[in-house]
């Protein structure tokens, strides 16, 4: 069954030539694992760590990779791509969720603080104590 869902990118690891397998935050699954075939020939430039995709999946149900078939931006960020200390900092808040979320456990309350702190990473000015403020929300979660 085909379903359209929203998540945050975590990671992403080469499988092919031009597939990849993404593991990606969802409100409605939590951290799940996809393969994206063709993605660095179709999407490739919207692979970026903490990127907030939309995206149609399908799951099969003798198998715990779904596939990805097509995926873009939900929200476009102005600043952090271009930004090298924001966009450090994504990589850093991806490499810190990586470590911390499980498979298959969902959290909606998580999802909308990563959604809200993504939008005033990127209009905000100052980033001076980010990444202890970052660790310390994520604690309590």
């Amino acid at each position: 069954m085909k379903v359209s869902e929203q998540g945050f990118l975590i990671s992403r690891i080469n499988y092919s030539e031009s597939s990849s397998i993404v593991r990606c935050f969802t409100r409605e699954h939590g951290l799940k694992a996809f393969l994206f075939q063709g993605a660095k020939k179709k999407k490739g430039y919207v692979l970026m760590p903490m990127a907030p995709l939309e995206f149609t999946c399908y799951q099969r149900n003798d198998s715990k990779l779904a596939k990805m078939t097509e995926a873009q931006l939900f929200i476009s960020f102005t600043e952090i791509p271009f930004h090298p200390i924001k966009s450090g900092l994504v990589f850093f808040m991806a490499e810190v969720l990586q470590n911390v979320l499980h498979e298959d456990v969902k959290d909606a309350h998580l999802f909308d603080f990563i959604q809200q702190e993504m939008l005033w990473l990127d209009h905000s000015t100052t980033v001076t104590n980010y990444p202890i403020y970052w660790m310390f929300e994520i604690s309590k979660h």
